[in-house]
């Protein structure tokens, strides 16, 4: 099994006139598990681990027809499989 911890900071930057969006650090994380013998690859990925409230700039033209800041998703999950299938296991067209 494997561990993955994924941790972004990202500075204060410019939106609009005069206006910035403000810091902020947002962690992920995924938790992997595989069986060999089966061909199978099991995945438990979480965005945002936290739930951090952040935003990210809009357009810099901001205006009352366009956003300057655009909120970000909120806590996440993800689980993914993948299953390999032996050579002998395919079937000829």
């Amino acid at each position: 099994s494997r561990f993955n911890l994924r941790v972004n900071y990202v500075s204060d930057r410019p939106t609009g006139r005069g206006f910035s969006v403000d810091a902020y650090t947002v962690v992920h994380g995924a938790l992997s598990y595989s069986f060999p013998a089966r061909g199978l690859d099991l995945q438990l990925q979480i965005e945002n681990l936290f739930d951090a409230e952040y935003t990210h700039p809009g357009v810099r033209t901001a205006s009352s027809a366009f956003a300057s800041e655009l909120p970000q998703n909120e806590r996440s999950f993800v689980i993914r499989a993948r299953y390999r299938f032996a050579a002998g296991d395919r079937q000829e067209p």
